[in-house]
């Protein structure tokens, strides 16, 4: 209970409340076409349940993608209510090849995990996939964490911190045009989201 209250936990569960607010701005007033979202490293997918349950009558439709088998099978049981609304792919997300294109891609654990190639690599490849007028973000743990040594010493937790400068130089180095990029925060201020709007 005590690791749960720190800095790096909440940050976590900020998340979610953030990825509501991203799906909110890009679908609220929407009434040309659906929004299609490709959630990445997407997981047992709860944040995404809890949107979809309060908001039914909007038009969003899911693409998750997970490495992790059992994940998937947790994120299907708990989208039965809008199965048709969610579509999900057992793969490496670094071989996953969309078969279409996307007005929000959303990636909320999985970057601080790469080096700074892959990084690059798959910022690109989610990119390449972000339709024009849409937005790619990924989430990435700050430099600015009171947590770490408890993460990595206690409890093998560890991850690729990066600042605000240096998400924005892996987005120039990916091709995203300077004016684009934008680099935000939760409230903890250790969780940074890295904006690229195409």
């Amino acid at each position: 209970m005590y690791f749960h209250s720190q800095a790096a936990p909440n940050a976590v569960r900020n998340r979610k409340a953030y990825f509501h607010q991203l799906l909110n701005s890009h679908s609220v007033g929407r009434t040309k076409a659906p929004l299609n979202v490709l959630n990445v490293a997407s997981g047992p997918a709860r944040d995404m349940r809890e949107w979809v349950l309060d908001n039914p009558e909007r038009e969003v439709f899911f693409d998750c993608v997970d490495a992790e088998i059992h994940a998937i099978e947790r994120a299907k049981k708990l989208c039965e209510p809008f199965a048709k609304r969610v579509e999900f792919y057992h793969r490496n997300v670094l071989r996953f090849l969309p078969a279409k294109g996307y007005e929000l891609v959303w990636s909320a654990g999985l970057f601080d995990y790469l080096t700074d190639r892959t990084f690059v690599y798959l910022l690109k490849a989610l990119m390449a996939v972000t339709k024009r007028g849409g937005e790619v973000v990924v989430g990435n743990f700050s430099d600015h964490n009171p947590s770490r040594d408890y993460m990595e010493l206690l409890g093998d937790w560890v991850l690729q911190h990066r600042t605000r400068d240096h998400l924005r130089e892996l987005a120039l180095e990916a091709g995203a045009p300077a004016d684009s990029i934008e680099v935000m925060w939760e409230p903890e201020g250790v969780n940074l989201f890295l904006h690229i709007r195409r």
